[in-house]
């Protein structure tokens, strides 16, 4: 069994160990507050209405129309870019526990990933609240949404151990990451649709962070996602998984000297 084998095995068997963790995690954040995480919730909250009901009005729409999409939008982009942020750190900001402690290194990223679906159950009850007000019916369709968070949280695996093994060796790298998804953030359609720019709509589907979004947001919406969608998503997890398993399997012994 080769490393990366032996460690993602390894940090599979100890899943109580970093689903417990997780919970801590959140919990010590919120440590002596009423609501917890619930703060990010409802600021989220506050942030999507806000959102929503500005670029109604500039771009003519209607606000129960509009709306349920930036709200789902926004939610799963807050998931992807906290997976994408925290990946980098992952291995930095456990530092004295990887240098002290023989634990796989898969564990602190499934530890993050766990946080991260923790964080989507809280901001995931904005989308139901506002899906009730507007009467959007997801219906059968929404059975979709399972496989596409599955595959979000699996590319969350990957993205978290080839960040955080970079970023372990070049500390530079956080810094152009987290500006990086501040661009990308407006070159999605988070709070946009494609269809509003016409000819040039087309820019959205070269974005794998769009068709990513979509997997997710067209079956909360009661559509279910184009063949187009899953044949990106499907070909960035293959060839993201096979590159990182290249370099963890060269590289990964090499974390805890670097850090």
């Amino acid at each position: 069994m080769t490393f990366i084998d032996s460690d993602i095995a390894a940090g599979i068997r100890s899943w109580r160990l970093w689903t417990t963790w997780a919970w801590i995690d959140t919990r010590q954040r919120y440590r002596r507050s009423v609501l917890g995480p619930f703060w990010i919730t409802l600021s989220l909250g506050a942030w999507i209405v806000g959102l929503g009901v500005v670029f109604s009005i500039l771009f003519g729409m209607k606000l129960e129309n509009l709306l349920p999409y930036v709200c789902a939008g926004v939610i799963l982009w807050r998931l992807i870019s906290g997976m994408v942020n925290e990946g980098c750190l992952v291995f930095i900001g456990n530092e004295q526990i990887i240098k002290q402690i023989n634990l796989p290194l898969s564990y602190y990223v499934f530890r993050l990933i766990a946080k991260q679906f923790i964080f989507f159950c809280h901001h995931i009850i904005i989308f139901v609240l506002i899906a009730a007000i507007f009467g959007v019916v997801p219906g059968p369709v929404l059975v979709l949404a399972v496989p596409g968070l599955a595959f979000l949280f699996l590319n969350g695996v990957w993205i978290a151990l080839l960040l955080g093994m970079i970023c372990a060796r070049f500390r530079d790298v956080p810094q152009i990451v987290e500006t990086v998804l501040q661009v990308t953030f407006f070159v999605t359609p988070v709070f946009w649709m494609p269809a509003q720019l016409g000819s040039k709509g087309a820019i959205a589907y070269v974005n794998p962070v769009y068709h990513f979004i979509e997997i997710v947001r067209q079956p909360l919406l009661g559509q279910p996602p184009t063949e187009l969608n899953w044949i990106v998503v499907l070909v960035t997890t293959i060839v993201g998984a096979g590159v990182t398993a290249i370099l963890f399997r060269r590289f990964g012994r090499r974390v805890a000297y670097w850090l």
